[in-house]
């Protein structure tokens, strides 16, 4: 965007009907107008650019959550997803087909399938589920923690995010 409205500024200053030998009072408005519209293109591409960056860092960040709480689960307890959504409260378990599913549950596991507005109390309660009964030696204990962590003070830097 930023080199789309450069170019355009130099085309606009590079015409034939309007040169820099014969300055005139809307030579200058257009000069002045140009850079600034390259300004704001430039700030509105930043800004986007650190919003889509911290947006994905906290999707995933949401994902790896998930993943080694549901990992740390399987292994200290030798049960799996629909039991872990059970004990925890925190996700619906339905029945289909005549079998359990935790739908909701399944969805945070992949970042491409994690809902636009995830519920992110939701994750941090079942990480803390999963922690309170979890063996502080194990490496995967230790990184959920961190990322628990993480996750917390992203919250707290960016409040206008998570109302």
């Amino acid at each position: 965007m930023y080199q789309r409205r450069l170019q355009q500024t130099k085309t606009l200053v590079e015409s034939p009907q309007v040169t820099p030998q014969t300055p005139s009072l809307s030579y200058w408005l257009m000069i002045g107008f140009t850079l600034l519209a390259c300004v704001i293109g430039l700030v509105l591409y930043r800004k986007h650019a650190n919003n889509n960056t911290s947006d994905v860092d906290y999707r995933q960040l949401l994902v790896d959550i998930m993943c080694l709480s549901l990992q740390i689960w399987e292994q200290k307890q030798g049960q799996t997803r629909i039991e872990l959504a059970e004990q925890s409260k925190m996700w619906k378990v339905s029945i289909d087909d005549g079998r359990l599913r935790v739908r909701t549950f399944e969805r945070y596991l992949s970042e491409a399938t994690l809902p636009k507005k995830p519920r992110w109390r939701n994750v941090l309660n079942t990480a803390k589920h999963v922690l309170k009964d979890a063996d502080g030696e194990n490496v995967l204990v230790i990184e959920l923690i961190q990322k628990k962590e993480q996750l917390q003070m992203f919250i707290k830097s960016e409040p206008d995010l998570f109302k």
